[in-house]
């Protein structure tokens, strides 16, 4: 590798191969915002890593990854995420690429899709799923996040999200998460309480439609949110794309990576 930038594009990682083109898709779209920085790419979840090392595909973790840059001559590294969050998954990617800083001349990590400084990402976030899920009588759209475990303050970014769409005087659009809050059950619980709610699309506010919209969304499973929801009477279908598929998101992406390049976050 010949250059002195590079930009290393952070995710969780999937084990499902038709969602790793959301993942490419979005890193499509920030190597093309970022020119003159070389794009490498890093997983940050290890059981993601060591499920596709056992199929021969090798991606790295954020500290090999950066290694890697160190020893081909790589002075400067900017670390974009992929994550939505700012929660725990995101925070040991920080510690991880800090850690490395040391290594070269500068060193920065950037900040998640829906960090607490990015209002104007929230704005335009809510704005695309508006117009990816118009009203329609008699349905709702319920959006699975992944959440953060506990009660780490990252899942305010759900409630934020939305806030803003119901400001915007959307009323269809829910949002649940698998693993933080807001839980399923309480999305149910006020879908019960819809007059006339007769469909419910589901469908992942995920960077892809990895393994938790294949089986605790859209599973056949007696406890996927689809089971239970047509257990209920409901006509249930499942939008398997994940957010990575989306031009305007992949957009979003990138117009985040130039405000943090350009000093604006």
């Amino acid at each position: 590798m010949h250059t002195e930038r590079a930009l290393l594009i952070a995710s969780f990682g999937t084990t499902v191969p038709a969602a790793e083109q959301d993942i490419a898709a979005v890193e499509a779209a920030l190597a093309a915002a970022a020119p003159g920085w070389t794009p490498a790419r890093a997983y940050t979840s290890g059981m993601v890593r060591r499920a596709l090392a056992e199929r021969g595909q090798q991606v790295d973790g954020v500290p090999d990854a950066l290694e890697k840059l160190r020893a081909a001559g790589v002075r400067e590294v900017f670390v974009q995420p992929t994550h939505l969050l700012n929660g725990a998954e995101y925070q040991k990617l920080r510690a991880e690429a800090l850690a490395a800083a040391p290594g070269f001349a500068k060193l920065r990590v950037g900040l998640p899709l829906l960090d607490g400084n990015c209002t104007e990402n929230y704005l335009a976030l809510s704005a695309i799923l508006e117009k990816l899920y118009p009203a329609r009588e008699g349905e709702a759209v319920v959006l699975m996040g992944h959440g953060a475990k506990g009660k780490h303050k990252a899942n305010a970014a759900y409630t934020s999200l939305q806030v803003m769409l119901e400001l915007a005087r959307v009323r269809n659009i829910w949002i649940g998460t698998v693993e933080g809050w807001p839980t399923f059950e309480e999305i149910h619980s006020r879908l019960g309480g819809c007059r006339g709610l007769r469909r419910i699309r589901l469908a992942p506010l995920m960077l892809c439609a990895g393994d938790h919209a294949l089986h605790d969304m859209a599973g056949d499973g007696p406890d996927s949110w689809k089971s239970i929801l047509a257990a209920d009477g409901y006509e249930v279908e499942c939008v398997m794309q994940g957010l990575g598929s989306q031009p305007q998101v992949q957009a979003l992406y990138a117009y985040h990576l130039n405000n943090q390049l350009e000093g604006r976050l």
